[in-house]
């Protein structure tokens, strides 16, 4: 068979799965003002009212809850409730293993046990700190040191290191990843061909790569031996399924625009007009006649909303017939003999396979079984030996990028360095002898500049000869033939660094003198000669500088800086390191063909980081 190809569309570091969570007892209130109970998934009250702030759904015997300062506190299975040991923590996650990854204010992200206990404490790999986590999922958790992602399992040993750029959470056994050293082909859709995604089993063997294209996008989780596909080519995406090595098992068709579940050897698809079910051959189960339609993790059993006015769900089986004769607004799925289903506006029920309403001794105005706590995780704490790590301080540069370079080469480098906010339009760098982005590393937004001594593109001009004149046309623009004289980075005071500028200046400065030979030196900065070039490190107060290349070392004045303190910024005019005007051409004439006019590759992008 053909091997399919797919452009990646990833669903990210989510915490769901398909697999059935352990969920024991959900949140619930017993009318619309009230605080929040438990309740069993069997509809057993615990006790009712307890909780101003919805708590998380219990496993293994654990649930969190939040206190009046916004703070979550764990707790145990009690008819009235008790908090389990005295820490709050900002972040929490449900006991989806018999761990959860917490995290204190200002500390690491842990791992605790169900008396509270600290079990594991994400520190470092390679030399990298770990600044994210997600909740577990089959057993393993991702992880980002750096750039990149890998997997932790409830013991905190690192299963898959972190070298991939992308990674989906396990399912289905599975891991779909794109690795690091795919990175630089990502931003340029020329170049994706070039692409493999890999496939990881949950023990962090390699089941497969498979190479990518531009016109197939991937669903990024498997479930059941397939996975998701999506052919992009024409007016009208079209989805099929795919095996571990990018094999068609089922090809994409006009007849099946979307695939939202699979289970049980089935699918739910989506033609464009209405849900229905099919199976791995391409069979029609149950024509795509439904507004709606899910399956309810009971076998063969599936909640439908049929296409027309006002409808609601119904349970029903694969002959499509209903199971019982109620219909429900809202349904959760079965877990176990039991779902929760809300009947009438604000009146929830527990039903069985039948359809029968089981007996709950209160009213429940609401209910939430996907009440998980926080999925996503964020180290409160920086190491500042490993955050100096991540920025690859050598003796021909810092971040990958070097002086080395054309003008044409270190875009593209900034461009991967700052996650593709830095244009690579050669038109856009006309009038500017800089190359200007953001990138993160450990958390911290930190500034990146590649300094040239000229502009660092040009126009193509072509001759327009007539009968009676002669002009240049701009035709295009292209990059000049000339290299960086500096590489520079400047680190901002910011929230995480708060009472650690110091020390972060301090790691920089051992760091550079490790390299080469120190010529001037105090406290707070550092000027040190490597090779041809030399490397300058200094605390401004508010920010912190490290810049190498071309550096006029005789002027350069570090004495400005044998002071300082935390938040008070520092006269730096004695201290300039370019060895040439670097401007960004101000008052320049920009080509009339040039949309980008002066300001376009000066302006930092802001990367779009969601840390909530």
């Amino acid at each position: 068979m053909k091997k399919i190809i797919a452009l990646l569309a990833f669903v990210g570091l989510l915490a769901s799965c398909d697999n059935e969570l352990s969920i024991e007892y959900m949140p619930f209130r017993d009318k619309e003002d009230g605080n929040w109970g438990m309740i069993s998934k069997d509809g057993d009250v615990l006790f009712t009212g307890e909780f101003k702030h919805e708590p998380t759904v219990a496993m293994h015997g654990r649930y969190w809850a939040k206190n009046g300062d916004g703070k979550w506190e764990l707790y145990g299975l009690d008819a009235k409730p008790e908090q389990i040991g005295k820490t709050q923590y900002d972040q929490a996650g449900a006991f989806i293993e018999s761990v959860a990854p917490v995290v204190e204010h200002g500390k690491p992200i842990q791992f605790v046990d169900k008396d509270g206990e600290v079990k594991v404490t994400l520190g470092n790999v390679d030399g990298q700190q770990i600044t994210e986590c997600t909740n577990f999922s089959e057993g393993l958790a991702a992880i980002k040191a750096g750039k990149y992602y890998g997997f932790v399992d409830k013991s905190g040993d690192v299963v898959i290191k972190p070298e991939y750029v992308e990674v989906c959470m396990p399912n289905d056994g599975k891991i779909v990843a794109i690795h690091k050293k795919y990175e630089k082909y990502l931003a340029n859709d020329d170049e994706v061909s070039k692409v493999k995604y890999t496939v990881l089993s949950t023990s962090g063997s390699v089941l497969s790569e498979v190479s990518l294209k531009k016109d197939y996008n991937i669903g990024g989780k498997f479930s059941e031996g397939v996975m998701v596909a999506y052919d992009k080519s024409g007016s009208k995406s079209q989805a099929g399924l795919v095996d571990v090595d990018g094999e068609w098992v089922l090809r994409p068709s006009s007849k099946v625009r979307d695939i939202t579940e699979v289970l049980g050897g089935k699918f739910i698809f989506f033609d464009g007009d209405g849900y229905g079910v099919m199976d791995f051959d391409g069979n029609v189960l149950i024509r795509p006649k439904y507004k709606a339609l899910h399956f309810a993790f009971k076998k063969d059993y599936l909640f439908a909303r049929e296409d027309r006015k006002d409808s609601q769900y119904t349970l029903i089986d694969m002959e499509e017939n209903q199971i019982g004769t109620d219909e429900y607004y809202i349904t959760c799925r079965f877990y176990g003999k039991y779902a929760a289903v809300m009947r009438d506006k604000n009146n929830w029920i527990f039903i069985n396979s039948k359809g029968e309403d089981q007996d709950v001794k209160t009213d429940i105005y609401n209910i939430d079984d996907e009440s998980l706590g926080d999925t996503r995780f964020y180290s409160q704490y920086v190491d500042v030996n490993a955050l100096v790590n991540s920025f690859n301080l050598g003796k021909d540069g810092m971040l990958g990028l070097t002086v080395g370079e054309n003008a044409e080469n270190t875009v593209a480098t900034m461009r991967r360095v700052c996650d593709g906010s830095v244009t690579d339009e050669a038109r856009g760098y006309v009038y500017n002898q800089s190359v200007s982005g953001r990138m993160t590393l450990s958390r911290i937004d930190i500034n990146v500049d590649a300094i040239f001594d000229d502009y660092i593109a040009e126009a193509i001009e072509e001759q327009v000869q007539g009968t009676f004149f002669s002009y240049s046309k701009t035709v295009g623009h292209k990059f000049k033939d000339i290299k960086p004289s500096q590489i520079s980075v400047m680190i901002k005071k910011q929230d995480l660094l708060d009472g650690k500028m110091a020390e972060l200046t301090t790691a920089f400065i051992n760091k550079v003198k490790s390299l080469g030979k120190v010529l001037k030196e105090n406290k707070n900065a550092v000027l040190v000669s490597v090779g041809q070039q030399a490397y300058f490190v200094a605390n401004a107060g508010t920010e912190i500088y490290v810049v190498y290349g071309n550096l006029d070392t005789d002027n350069i004045d570090i004495s400005a800086y044998q002071n300082v303190e935390e938040g008070s910024p520092v006269d730096t005019s004695g201290t300039d390191t370019s060895s040439t005007d670097t401007s960004s051409g101000e008052g320049a004439e920009p080509d009339s063909d040039d949309p980008y006019g002066l300001d376009a590759p000066c302006d930092y992008t802001e990367p779009d980081v969601d840390y909530d």
